[in-house]
């Protein structure tokens, strides 16, 4: 029997927020085939927000890693493309609920 792309995340995201009952939101890397249902491009390179708006219902939303950068030298180097930023796994995983809400914000086009 085959399952849903995202049925993993849904259970992940069941369980995380069941041991962490205190917070709002979750940052996480996706699971297969979850950007796409997201709306995501086959490329994409990011993480997912997830934002726990009533015990058992969640919204979530993909956030890039990369950030759009004016032609620029980097280490010597003319940079003229978008350049990926991952940020290190410890910022993904323990990112706070402020840290959430400011990312969907900025996804929104609600900075601060």
């Amino acid at each position: 029997m085959s399952r849903k792309p995202t049925q993993s995340a849904v259970n992940d995201d069941r369980a995380w927020f069941q041991r962490h009952p205190g917070r709002k939101y979750r940052r996480r890397l996706p699971h297969p085939g979850e950007v796409a249902e997201l709306g995501a491009p086959p490329s994409f390179a990011g993480s997912v927000v997830v934002c726990q708006i009533a015990p058992g219902m969640r919204a979530r939303t993909a956030v890039p890693f990369y950030m759009l950068l004016p032609p620029s030298v980097v280490d010597g180097r003319e940079i003229t493309k978008p350049y990926i930023v991952r940020p290190p796994a410890s910022e993904i995983f323990n990112a706070t609920d402020e840290e959430c809400a400011e990312l969907i914000g900025s996804q929104l086009g609600l900075g601060r």
